[in-house]
C-alpha cells in the first residue's frame, strides 16, 4: 500500500456522484428520462482511482451497495470518509455503504449541487464520459454496428473505460492512479 499524505484530512476522501448518459454516450444533466442511462461514479480524491457502476435505475439494491463497499476495500483503506451532495438516494446508498463495511465509514454531504466542493468527482465525470466515448467508438469501429448505452455490452464498457483509466492514464506527476494506490504499476496481461 502507498502512502499517501491526505493534506488536512485524516481519512482517504471517496466523492460520489450520480452521470446520466444520454443514446449517444452524452452527458445529460438529470436523469428519468426515456433514453437516459443512469451510472453511479466514485473517486478516490487521494490516489485518482475511480468507480463507474451502470444502474438500471437509482433504485438501492444489494448489488450496488456491495459493489461499492468492495471497492473500497480494495482499495486498502480502513477508516473513510465518503462525500456525496444531498440528494437523498446518494445518502441512502452510502448509509447501507456504512452499515455493510466492518472498517469506520464516516459520511459527509456536500452542497446540493455545489461543484466547489464536489470539484473531484464532477472532473472525474467528465474524463470518464469521454473514456467510455472513445473504447464506444472503438468497439462500433471493430463490429460495424451502433452501441448505445442500453445496449447489453454497456455496463461492461463502462466499467472497462474505468478499469484502463486507472491502470494507464498517467496523471501530471507522472504516475497512474493505480501506482498512487498501490505504490507499483499495474502488470497483469491485458487482451487486445
Amino acid at each position: 500500500k502507498a502512502t499517501v499524505d491526505y493534506g488536512a484530512d485524516k481519512h482517504p476522501r471517496l466523492e460520489f456522484d450520480y452521470m446520466f448518459l444520454g443514446s449517444n454516450a452524452e452527458l445529460v444533466e438529470d436523469g428519468g428520462q426515456a433514453g437516459v442511462e443512469t451510472f453511479l461514479c466514485g473517486i478516490d480524491r487521494a490516489s485518482g482511482c475511480g468507480m463507474c457502476l451502470q444502474l438500471p435505475d437509482k433504485k438501492i439494491n444489494e448489488y450496488v451497495i456491495s459493489t461499492i463497499a468492495s471497492w473500497i476495500d480494495s482499495l486498502g483503506h480502513q477508516e473513510v470518509v465518503v462525500y456525496s451532495d444531498k440528494e437523498v438516494v446518494c445518502q441512502a446508498v452510502l448509509k447501507l455503504v456504512r452499515d455493510k463495511r466492518t472498517k469506520p465509514t464516516f459520511i459527509k454531504h456536500s452542497p446540493r449541487y455545489s461543484p466547489q466542493t464536489k470539484g473531484a468527482i464532477e472532473s472525474y465525470i467528465g474524463h470518464i464520459q469521454g473514456q467510455i466515448r472513445t473504447i464506444r467508438l472503438n468497439a462500433e469501429e471493430k463490429l460495424g454496428r451502433h452501441i448505445t448505452p442500453t445496449h447489453a455490452m454497456f455496463p461492461w464498457l463502462a466499467r472497462h473505460a474505468e478499469f484502463c483509466k486507472t491502470r494507464f492514464f498517467r496523471k501530471a506527476t507522472g504516475r497512474t492512479a493505480y501506482e498512487d494506490a498501490f505504490n507499483e504499476q499495474y502488470s497483469s496481461v491485458m487482451l487486445p
